[in-house]
């Protein structure tokens, strides 16, 4: 093989390989992250109003290898009342990312309130879909291990001096219509009487009058 057919070989072979590095780098950078969003939702139910109503949350990191929205492990942010709190969180690799999510309680017992002290697992796993994009899919589960639907918090605040409040939702408080009701059953029970006496005074009439 002479010198100018060794040349071109050569620049076949470093224009190939010039090709396939920069499709590699094209791909990397288009197909290199997304983006996901975790929903932290918080229930808040009570008897009385304008109770305090902002709890306190922490998102930890499991694993260095996990994001987060802050450059700390552990990220802090509150829920108000029955809102959601959404953390966007974005991907560069394929794996399996670990988080755990959990309320963070005021420092003392304060009377009338309820806490959900759970301690979810958040499981997010990447890697890529049919298009070659990276897809995220998230996964949640309880301290048993167990799948659980959502991440929802729930607390409350309870007055028990606040009588006509009842927790059971299905059952609505005393109002008038009950009395009602009452009134309406004792007056048929007293018709009830007065016509099985009636009944009772006609036979014994009858009795007395076959005797004669």
């Amino acid at each position: 093989m002479n010198k100018k057919k060794l040349v071109k070989v050569l620049i076949l072979i470093i224009g190939l390989l010039a090709s396939s590095a920069y499709s590699q780098t094209v791909y990397a950078d288009t197909f290199a992250e997304v983006t996901t969003s975790i929903p932290i939702q918080q229930q808040f139910e009570s008897n009385k109003r304008e109770m305090d109503s902002l709890f306190t949350y922490q998102l930890q990191a499991v694993n260095d290898a996990s994001p987060m929205p802050t450059n700390q492990s552990v990220y802090e942010f509150t829920i108000k009342e029955s809102e959601t709190h959404t953390i966007p969180l974005t991907f560069a690799q394929p794996g399996v990312y670990r988080y755990q999510v959990k309320q963070v309680f005021p420092n003392g017992t304060i009377p009338g309130y309820s806490y959900d002290s759970r301690n979810l697992t958040i499981e997010v796993y990447v890697d890529y879909a049919q298009n070659q994009q990276l897809s995220a899919i998230l996964l949640v589960k309880n301290e048993q291990g167990q799948k659980v639907g959502s991440l929802t918090f729930e607390n409350s605040f309870f007055d028990p001096e606040i009588v006509d409040y009842q927790e059971d939702k299905g059952t609505l408080p005393q109002t008038g219509e009950e009395d009602s009701f009452l009134v309406s059953t004792i007056g048929i029970g007293c018709i009830w009487l007065l016509f099985s006496f009636l009944i009772y005074r006609d036979k014994l009439d009858n009795k007395n009058a076959k005797k004669n």
